[in-house]
């Protein structure tokens, strides 16, 4: 498990959204248990099934 924390405004909804692939990333890579979200979007069901989020 991983935990994300930070002040406001530091990212966080943002960087969730886009392992998501509910947001567009500007750069960079994104690659979660070996697998680059950005060339496959195949992959994101099994990547959605995995990450949770909680709102306060």
């Amino acid at each position: 498990r991983i935990v994300i924390c930070g002040p406001s405004g530091s990212g966080k909804s943002t960087f969730i959204r886009c392992i998501n692939r509910l947001e567009e990333h500007q750069q960079g890579k994104i690659i979660v248990d070996d697998v680059e979200l950005t060339d496959d979007v195949r992959q994101i069901d099994s990547v959605r099934r995995e990450v949770g989020m909680v709102f306060q």
